[in-house]
């Protein structure tokens, strides 16, 4: 071999030398899917499973929250990672409209951050389908449960385990013009099923033509807490008032409340008055809360977070009208939010000493002073109530809040239930057909496909709809 083909031999075996080196150097580390570790790649970013250059662990967190509340956990989580050297934590804030399908998206593609922030009603889904961390439980050995708030854990509960840690509540109440009520006699609101129906009907003359109570016409939780607060039952909660008659349906119940105040023509016209039945119920308002200040109408049923950020001294607040049964009280939904752990999380002790200090009584005074976000600490809530009278009224709410058992198709009935009070309220479905689909609904489920008990079965106790 000549000494010119031999150093040209030489070259290429240095040059083939280097091209494997390089992509040795270049590969994805064990325990991150080729596809995560190419996505990060392209975008420069760092996986999960990319051990950064010190030996902590980059703990990733995802949530879903206005600029106040991101801003309070952004300052949270400073302090925490000052008072735990080498602690790396990674914030991500994901649109409000974009949370369910972004989450999901990733639970299914594997690569979840290893804490999650999200709505109560989700969490049995997530579950169920194996994207959330069982040793949650573990979080609960020790702790005070007494300070918990039940509606709330109980939300969390599927198939012998919690699945989330509470951060926050957020109760359905009754807001209301306090001008309107006073010009119609009323000296505050209505504090049961009977007097909200009976004030329900006084506040509407015949020549109105606002509702007399506003609803959000694509919030289910708002009309579930509509027919308790009219004393009727929700899923299969009960099927008859107590005075032994038989009890009304969704459609009656809708219709007993609202129709004495729409002038009907003969009866060729009423079956097209009941298409018009929705539009009036359900007015779609751009800023509902500024029709309630101007009086437009006299009450509405919405989240107590939702008055704190728009509470003004002509507006009152109060719990819905409850049920009372001996010491029970039962009102309004109760709403929240709850820390889960991913199941592949390889952090899940980093990840329960960053929930504990983040959702520790301190800081949930600072979501609540700074962002308006009510403590899932009874305690917390109890202190601060205090000193604020429209928050002593919201504590009330928060202790007769009332949930539906736990289901992990709750999310997806919710969205169809949605769409169809969408159609009630655009005017292409009559409050009964809306009642019926309602029906169905929560009646459709793999383990009872024929539907054997009312889903929806609201009953106006001790109180008489008017003809």
């Amino acid at each position: 071999m000549s000494g010119k083909t031999w150093l040209l031999f030489v070259f290429s075996m240095i040059l083939l030398a280097f091209v494997l080196f390089g992509q040795l150097m270049d590969r994805p580390d064990q325990g991150v899917s080729s596809r995560e570790w190419q996505a990060n790649r392209d975008s420069g970013g760092q996986t999960s499973g990319t051990k950064p250059e010190s030996d902590s662990k980059t703990l990733k967190v995802a949530v879903s929250m206005s600029t106040a509340e991101f801003t309070a956990l952004q300052k949270i989580n400073q302090a925490y990672e000052e008072n735990h050297p080498g602690a790396d934590i990674s914030l991500q804030n994901i649109p409000g409209n974009e949370a369910y399908s972004s989450i999901k998206s990733a639970a299914q593609s594997g690569v979840l951050p290893d804490i999650l922030l999200i709505p109560n009603g989700w969490v049995n889904e997530f579950a169920a389908s194996g994207f959330l961390s069982y040793r949650t439980e573990d979080f609960f050995t020790g702790r005070n449960q007494a300070n918990e708030l039940e509606p709330l854990v109980s939300q969390m509960k599927w198939n012998g385990y919690i699945w989330g840690i509470p951060k926050d509540a957020d109760p359905y109440v009754l807001v209301w013009n306090k001008t309107v009520l006073s010009q119609k006699g009323l000296d505050g609101p209505p504090n049961t099923p009977q007097e909200f129906l009976s004030s329900l009907q006084l506040l509407a003359g015949p020549e109105e033509n606002a509702p007399m109570v506003y609803i959000d016409p694509e919030d289910p939780y708002a009309l579930i807490s509509l027919v308790w607060a009219l004393g009727g039952d929700w899923a299969g909660e009960g099927s008859s008032s107590p005075d032994g008659k038989k009890a009304a349906g969704l459609d009656k119940l809708l219709e007993a409340v609202y129709t004495p105040t729409i002038k009907k023509a003969d009866k060729k016209q009423e079956k097209a008055q009941d298409k018009l039945l929705g539009k009036y119920i359900f007015p779609k308002r751009s800023d509902p809360w500024a029709a309630l200040n101007q009086g437009s109408f006299a009450m509405m049923i919405a989240r107590a977070s939702d008055f704190l950020n728009h509470r003004s001294a002509g507006i009152g607040v109060s719990m819905l009208p409850a049920v009372r049964k001996g010491e029970s009280v039962k009102a309004g939904w109760l709403d929240g939010r709850s820390f889960c752990v991913a199941a592949q999380s390889d952090a899940v002790t980093e990840a329960f000493d960053w929930i504990k200090a983040v959702t520790a009584e301190k800081n949930q005074e600072i979501f609540l002073t700074e962002a308006n976000i009510l403590p899932a600490a009874a305690a917390v809530l109890d202190t601060q109530a205090g000193k604020d009278k429209n928050l002593q009224e919201i504590r009330q709410a928060v202790k007769a809040g009332r949930v539906l058992q736990a289901d992990p198709f709750s999310p997806q009935k919710f969205t169809q239930m949605r769409e169809s009070m969408r159609g009630f309220y655009e005017g292409r479905t009559s409050a009964e057909e809306l009642a019926k689909a309602v029906d169905r609904i929560w009646l459709r489920t793999p383990g009872n496909e024929s539907g054997t008990a009312s889903g929806i079965t609201p009953g106006v106790h001790g109180a008489t709809a008017p003809n």
